[in-house]
């Protein structure tokens, strides 16, 4: 990527479609890609910051609302060195590499990284496994009838195990990015979630587009929390880009009907609202 402090990118979340298959030559289309809401990100320096001595090895914070999440973008690597989410860092004891520069085309890139995270007040050994596979590349079809060339799709599943004295929580992503030299953010990049606890399973899918992707801008006030479906009658997905402690959903008279735990890193949720009574709730 080629990275100015500053770059400020915005991306649209949608409801899911089927990834583009993976080969070489190929020509992939998201021209009717929906939309359900938009949000900014930003791209600044590492130094100065205020918690850049955490974070001595990387170059760049990806912003997004209150978060800010350490990264190096290259020459080397393309690594992720933890962040800062309401005021507590978590900086990584060891970084979690995603892909190495220059990457192939039929090249796979395998990473361990280990973690202590705080959650919900408890403390938690976070554990990381990393493959990333480059299994595509071709031409990129978005709406409004842009398209980009020499595109490459990254195939990345990150297999995450969190660890306290209550128990063990397996995190499963994996996640289908398309990528172009130059750009410092991927331009579609699909993401199936499943979180595997003692209560059961949760799946989550989500796709984020970029719409624009504007360089070296001032800094600004960044903040996302897409709901949808909206109105709903079964369940409600919740997908956030900024440093979330907590959400809360009251009825109108202001009572509290359910409240969502937050876990580090993961900013996507969801609950069942097929047995509440119908009306408007507030989120």
């Amino acid at each position: 990527p080629i990275v100015n402090g500053g770059d400020l990118f915005t991306y649209s979340v949608t409801d899911t479609v089927g990834p583009g298959e993976a080969g070489e030559n190929m020509v992939w289309d998201y021209m009717n890609l929906g939309f359900i809401q938009s949000y900014n990100g930003q791209i600044l320096p590492s130094v100065p910051s205020p918690y850049q001595d955490d974070y001595p090895d990387a170059s760049w914070i990806w912003e997004m609302g209150g978060g800010h999440y350490y990264y190096n973008l290259g020459p080397g690597l393309y690594e992720y060195f933890g962040g800062v989410e309401n005021g507590a860092s978590y900086p990584y004891l060891d970084s979690e590499e995603f892909y190495p520069y220059p990457f192939e085309y039929g090249q796979t890139h395998q990473d361990s990284a280990i973690n202590t995270v705080s959650i919900m007040g408890m403390e938690t050994f976070r554990s990381i496994f990393t493959t990333s596979t480059f299994d595509g590349y071709g031409i990129l079809n978005m709406p409004n009838e842009v398209s980009y060339d020499d595109v490459c799709r990254i195939r990345l599943h990150r297999n995450i195990t969190d660890s306290t004295i209550a128990g063990i929580t397996n995190i499963i992503i994996d996640q289908i990015s398309f990528v172009q030299n130059g750009l410092a953010t991927p331009i579609v990049s699909h993401a199936d979630i499943e979180i595997i606890t003692d209560a059961g399973v949760d799946i989550y899918n989500v796709i984020e587009y970029l719409q624009s992707y504007i360089t070296g801008a001032e800094e600004v006030e960044i903040d996302l929390f897409a709901m949808f479906p909206n109105p709903a009658s079964n369940t409600v997905t919740l997908k956030w880009a900024s440093s979330v402690e907590s959400i809360i959903v009251y009825d109108l008279t202001g009572r509290e009907v359910y409240s969502v735990n937050v876990i580090p890193g993961i900013t996507i949720t969801q609950f069942d609202v097929s047995n509440w009574a119908p009306g408007v709730y507030s989120v």
